[in-house]
Formats: C-alpha cells, structure tokens, sequence
C-alpha cells in the first residue's frame, strides 16, 4: 500500500485518497479541491469483499474540483480531467490543450486550435 507523489505537486485541499492499492501522482499536478482518489470498491457478488487497484495521475494533469478516480484508472501526461466527473477508464495521453475530459460519463471534447 502506497501514496506516492512527486516534486511540484499542488498542495491537496480537502483531497480525499481512500486507497488500499497504490496511488502514484506524477509531477507538476494540480489537483483541486474536494477531488477522490479511490483504489478500491466491493465485489459485485460478495459486498464484503474489496477489489483493489491502483491509480496512477501522469505528469502536468490537471483535476477539477470535486472530481472522483476511481479504482485502476491510469491518467495519462498533460490531461485535463474537468471539475465533476468521474473517470472510471483509462485517459491516454494527450497533447496539450487537446482535450478535456468532463461530465459524469467521462467524455471526452475536443478543443479547436
């Protein structure tokens, strides 16, 4: 079990990581306020039993206020998870400005240039 961040992660105001797995953070995060990190959740078969995975937050990835990740997610480089979703699957890796994930089923818009 571990929580790992790395140099120049934003302070974590009101940042909930409830986690039995490991949570990595890369560098240069922001994360806002009110934001879950969680690594695990019951079976679906026996509420007793936890499933645990680990999460992972790339470098330079910004997470809007009162987002939630949820078990096994891996947040890939430069993205930009908007305030209030919840990602339950994976974020590659985007170029900068590319494109934001936001709402309550994660999807994805893309930016104009």
């Amino acid at each position: 079990m571990k929580c790992e961040m790395t140099r120049l992660c934003t302070d974590l105001p009101q940042v909930k990581a409830l986690y039995r797995e490991g949570i990595t953070i890369g560098d240069n995060v922001q994360i806002g306020p009110h934001v879950t990190i969680v690594t695990d959740n019951h079976d679906l078969k026996d509420r007793y039993v936890l499933r645990c995975r680990e999460v992972v937050i790339g470098n330079d990835v910004w997470i809007g206020a009162c987002a939630s990740i949820m078990p096994g997610v891996h947040i890939g480089d430069n993205a930009v998870i908007a305030g209030g979703s919840v990602v339950t699957k994976d974020v590659r890796q985007i170029q900068l400005s590319e494109e934001i994930l936001q709402g309550s089923c994660g999807q994805s818009v893309f930016m104009d240039r």
